[in-house]
């Protein structure tokens, strides 16, 4: 029956339904395009914080070096100071002796200014340990340029260990080792107020990067101590050399688009991404990770793994700084931002959001989508696709039931076990044909009797 022979209230009653329809239509329209633009606004508002928080980071290392170099001043006067005095004893004791040569001026010269470069590293060593054995705590340690190598930063941190209320360290531009790095990550998991680590310009390798992440790790996951805000990295001999060696032109080339929506990184940025990828990657593998064990160790796949811990890790890597902005800034061009190590996560993150974000009305075709996977650098793995978002799905419904999985590294890098779909209940039946409780109790946790049969 068409509408023209429907009666006249049939036909209002349609119209007014059609326009009612209409003026829905138009409000979810326009209810979209606002919440677009507030997601919009809270994006932009997320990364200038971001920069902003970056920002503080390197002017926590600046005020680091200047309040060290202050103390260092401090302490030269007050050297200089005590010199003229003993000077100026021996002159008005008459001691002062004959004039001597031009040459052995110089020699005397040099070897003061050895004894000076001594007795300053000497003077940071003797402060921070006369302090500790005063008062058993300390707030901060600047022991920037002490020649503290492996053997003493051993005797050392037994003092640290000691100081609740130790909230800088500075032992930048020393001669630490990867000999040091269990001293320094146990001290990262135990300190309770410490929130600033200088280990630039030391001897550590780019491997460093993986065991520095996973102690950061640990401590977020422990509410009694006090959030780390930054791990500075820099200039150390590892992160150098890595930053100058060659790297596979499909990781550079991913890593190049995904800074380009992260901010512009300073030269030799993008290569220093891609080599801390290939370590965390390494890593991973030789601290034998189960998300990764059915993966190759010489291809980059973060990918694998599942969100959540994606996740974890990058809030550890966020505090881990590489390198800086101020060092390489020209002339009237744009600042760059600074190298976290956190970057290495930023194109698989990025291609995992584009997975999880839900579908719009007028959705993309399937050619567009896959060209999208293409860009994100994954079309290697078809299986991608298919398998992750159940894992995704899977791993926050398990999150949701365990406040804290992350407690300790044994269950940081806990396999995911599947639950069995076959059980035979003879197997739980005793000689006096019982079942005891345990047993049972142990049967319902592994299997999944929803789906489960019996053998």
């Amino acid at each position: 029956m068409s509408s023209c022979h429907l009666p006249a209230g049939f036909r209002k009653e349609l119209q007014n339904l059609q326009h009612q329809r209409e003026k829905e239509k138009n409000e979810f329209e326009s209810k979209i395009a606002s919440e677009r633009e507030l997601g919009k606004s809270h994006q932009e508002a997320a990364l200038q914080r971001t920069h902003e928080l970056e920002a503080m980071k390197s002017k926590m290392v600046k005020l680091t070096r200047q309040l060290d170099e202050e103390v260092q001043k401090r302490d030269q006067v007050s050297a200089e100071s005590q010199l003229l005095e003993r000077r100026l004893q021996d002159l008005t004791k008459g001691t002062a002796g004959a004039p001597t040569s031009p040459s052995r001026m110089g020699n005397n010269d040099d070897e003061q200014a050895l004894r000076e470069r001594g007795s300053q590293v000497s003077t940071k060593l003797m402060r921070v340990v006369d302090q500790w054995m005063r008062q058993r705590d300390l707030q901060q340690a600047l022991l920037r340029g002490a020649s503290i190598n492996d053997t003493a930063f051993a005797t050392l941190v037994q003092a640290l260990n000691d100081c609740p209320s130790l909230q800088t360290l500075d032992l930048s531009q020393n001669l630490l080792t990867m000999d040091s790095c269990s001293d320094l990550c146990q001290l990262i998991t135990t300190a309770p107020s410490l929130s600033f680590i200088s280990l630039a310009e030391n001897l550590f390798s780019l491997r460093s990067v993986g065991y520095f992440m996973t102690a950061v790790m640990e401590r977020q996951n422990t509410k009694k101590l006090m959030p780390l805000d930054l791990l500075d990295l820099q200039g150390n001999e590892g992160l150098v050399a890595a930053a100058a060696a060659p790297v596979p032109e499909a990781l550079l080339s991913q890593v190049q688009q995904a800074m380009t929506r992260t901010g512009r990184l300073p030269p030799g940025g993008a290569e220093l991404v891609a080599q801390v990828m290939r370590a965390l990657w390494r890593f991973l593998h030789d601290t034998q990770h189960p998300q990764v064990k059915d993966a190759g160790a010489d291809e980059v796949a973060f990918y694998v793994m599942d969100k959540v811990t994606l996740r974890k890790m990058e809030n550890a890597l966020m505090k881990i700084l590489l390198l800086g902005a101020d060092s390489a800034i020209d002339a009237g061009s744009v600042q760059h931002r600074p190298v976290t190590a956190n970057l290495a996560f930023a194109s698989t993150l990025e291609a995992v959001a584009e997975e999880s974000r839900p579908p719009q009305t007028m959705g993309p075709s399937p050619t567009h989508a896959s060209e999208r996977q293409h860009t994100g650098g994954y079309g290697s793995s078809p299986a991608q696709s298919t398998q992750k978002p159940s894992k995704i799905s899977s791993q926050e419904t398990k999150t949701r039931s365990t406040p804290d999985p992350f407690s300790d590294l044994k269950t940081a890098f806990e396999p995911q076990r599947e639950k069995l779909k076959t059980f035979n209940l003879k197997q739980i039946v005793t000689r006096n044909g019982t079942v005891l409780m345990n047993m049972l109790e142990r049967l319902l946790v592994i299997n999944e009797f929803a789906r489960a049969r019996n053998i």
